[in-house]
């Protein structure tokens, strides 16, 4: 049994984003020839500050998840400009050492601590791992011995969605009202959204980045 980090990745990134979401927005009014350097920059900023953000759906980004089932349940909520696929406790069996994400107040000084919420996360992490593989020995499936199995058992979830979408995610994921787990993966996935592109997240960047630092 393990207790490991969330994480995310990159799977896929447009290289070419800002020249197609130019070219697309021109297109409605015919003003091609204008493209020049720096004028993609210039057009998008304008675009999103006057929340003309359809534009931003041509071009999709792509990441892999490794969170948490409560968290999973979260993200898949959002519907619009995005797909899913996540791994699945049907058809996956967990025969060797299972995973489980630290939850964000998670302390590993407590762990060892008779009580403390680390403790009974562990000491339930571990027994609900042998539970599950015991059930497995005994001739059950995947799928009925993945009733007993926590909120915190590890799942990857491959992600897409469309820039505009990426957007409506941030602006409710990395508020201090959203779940503290699903938020602290937000910030750190906008972070790095903003240096790949940042003329398409730098509004969101100055208020929840900046938000973060001062608390």
């Amino acid at each position: 049994m393990k207790i490991i980090e969330q994480s995310w990745q990159f799977e896929q990134k447009p290289a070419d984003a800002l020249e197609v979401l130019e070219r697309a927005a021109r297109n409605c009014y015919k003003s091609e020839a204008k493209i020049a350097e720096g004028t993609a920059e210039t057009l998008l900023k304008a675009l999103i500050r006057s929340g003309h953000h359809s534009v931003l759906e041509h071009c999709d980004v792509s990441v892999r998840l490794i969170i948490d089932r409560a968290v999973a349940m979260e993200i898949l909520r959002h519907r619009i400009g995005a797909a899913y696929s996540m791994e699945s406790q049907r058809y996956v069996s967990y025969k060797a050492s299972m995973e489980f994400i630290k939850p964000s107040w998670y302390n590993s000084d407590n762990e060892m601590i008779p009580f403390s919420p680390e403790w009974c996360l562990s000491g339930m992490c571990e027994e609900d791992e042998l539970c599950y593989k015991k059930m497995i020995r005994e001739g059950l499936k995947p799928e009925d011995a993945r009733v007993i199995l926590p909120n915190c058992t590890k799942t990857e979830l491959f992600m897409t969605m469309n820039f505009r979408a990426w957007r409506h995610f941030f602006e409710l994921r990395c508020s201090k009202k959203a779940y503290p787990q699903i938020r602290k993966l937000a910030l750190d996935m906008l972070q790095e959204f903003y240096k790949e592109w940042p003329v398409l997240f730098d509004d969101l960047a100055e208020i929840y980045i900046k938000e973060t630092k001062n608390e």
